[in-house]
């Protein structure tokens, strides 16, 4: 598989919305544009969580999995892919790919395929004394590791690398660069309260299924009761 082909497949997957019809694999779209807090026309849309980055936690992982990945990161307060709640409107094109995506890549959180670290071509130097070090272990096999790592290995994996790795992206995005990003703790609360909603509707739909289900037996009324049947049906679908 090219990088562009894992690529592709990774927007995918970490689009998936596990609450309703999954997002769009463009994100430059009105329908997303228009849920993303404080975006004007003419700014930049940033994924916090970066697409690239996450790849490798997706990448290997069957349908169902991916989905439970993208659940798991939500549950941690991380939302992926072209959701809006992963997306900072940027009102300064310079902060975006020459700001805050040149951070990640210097922090070596961000690496693209004809980057040294990647291939294990740049020496480590002491940050005293200018000695090089040797060679850098190739991060790319780091990454090819994540790949083939189990379901289960890579969610062990996943709290360190939102406290080392994603935290600190935040953190440069907020202090840094001056833009707004919401808590952790504020998105995961988000996340239980959809995950409530969520609940919530599939006990009212089997009520509102077990009450026609009862409306419609015979044992409970008389033919002479069916027009009443019916209304009563059609107001439960409506509030319901």
């Amino acid at each position: 598989m090219t990088p562009e082909e894992r690529r592709l497949q990774s927007i995918k997957a970490q689009s998936v919305n596990t609450f309703g019809k999954n997002f769009p694999q463009d994100y430059q779209t009105p329908t997303i544009q228009r849920k993303v807090k404080g975006f004007k026309p003419g700014d930049d849309l940033h994924h916090r969580a970066i697409l690239t980055v996450y790849e490798p936690f997706f990448t290997g992982l069957n349908e169902a999995s991916q989905i439970a990945m993208v659940d798991e990161l939500a549950s941690r307060g991380v939302f992926t892919g072209n959701n809006p709640l992963n997306m900072t409107a940027m009102s300064d094109s310079k902060d975006h790919q020459g700001g805050i995506h040149r951070f990640a890549a210097d922090f070596g959180i961000q690496l693209k395929g004809d980057d040294k670290r990647i291939k294990g071509t740049e020496q480590a130097i002491d940050i005293n004394t200018g000695e090089k070090l040797g060679y850098m272990k190739p991060a790319g096999e780091f990454l090819d590791k994540i790949r083939n790592l189990s379901y289960q290995d890579r969610v062990n994996v996943l709290d360190d690398f939102i406290k080392y790795g994603q935290d600190e992206l935040d953190r440069v995005l907020r202090d840094d660069f001056g833009y707004e990003v919401p808590a952790r703790k504020d998105q995961i609360a988000l996340y239980k309260q959809m995950v409530d909603r969520e609940n919530e509707e599939i006990i009212m739909e089997n009520f509102r299924r077990e009450v026609e289900k009862r409306l419609d037996s015979q044992d409970f009324v008389s033919k002479a009761g069916k027009k009443q049947i019916k209304a009563a049906q059609k107001v439960l679908k409506e509030f319901f």
